[in-house]
């Protein structure tokens, strides 16, 4: 993968739970029997938590420090997949992939929870976003911007917006 596309700059070892993790948690989710924490990265912290929501929790990474977390999970689809600043660090053509890769493993009715990041960031201006000072890629949303390109997917609510991120959910009819 080029630099562009590689996430693994972008993650972030955390002491606490991240903000949209704990948003997600105060939403009350229903309990799930399976949940796939998608794009984990280093947030550990953020899969414990899930793991009050759900009887059996998953964790995929390509770029992840564990092993084991590296391989998508085989033959399973998942009631709820929750994605945090995973969208907003892909360009377009990459983007459009991991949706559709995450909506796949969703069972009818599921929900994919996503976390994007919502304050401007600051870079050269690459795709529909900007490349950073680390040689990453960014992008930032507004509302109307996660609304319309994630509808194509099926049916988008925004649950939470501050200056910093949009937590919407995309359910998969």
């Amino acid at each position: 993968m080029s630099t562009m596309t590689n996430t693994q700059k972008t993650q972030i070892a955390r002491l606490a739970t991240s903000a949209p993790a704990r948003q997600i948690h105060a939403m009350n989710l229903d309990r799930c029997e399976y949940l796939l924490h998608y794009g984990e990265g280093k947030a550990f912290l953020d899969t414990n938590l899930f793991k009050l929501h759900a009887d059996w929790v998953e964790a995929y990474d390509p770029y992840s420090p564990r092993p084991s977390s590296r391989v998508l999970p085989k033959n399973v689809h998942f009631e709820k997949i929750i994605a945090i600043y995973v969208f907003n660090t892909l360009p377009p053509k990459e983007r459009k992939a991991a949706v559709e890769e995450a909506m796949s493993l969703l069972d009818p009715g599921g929900q994919l929870i996503a976390a994007v990041r919502a304050d401007t960031i600051l870079g050269a201006a690459h795709f529909d976003g900007v490349r950073t000072k680390r040689d990453t890629f960014q992008k930032s949303y507004t509302m109307a911007e996660v609304e319309k390109e994630y509808s194509q997917y099926g049916q988008v609510r925004v649950n939470y917006a501050n200056p910093g991120f949009i937590l919407f959910t995309i359910t998969k009819e």
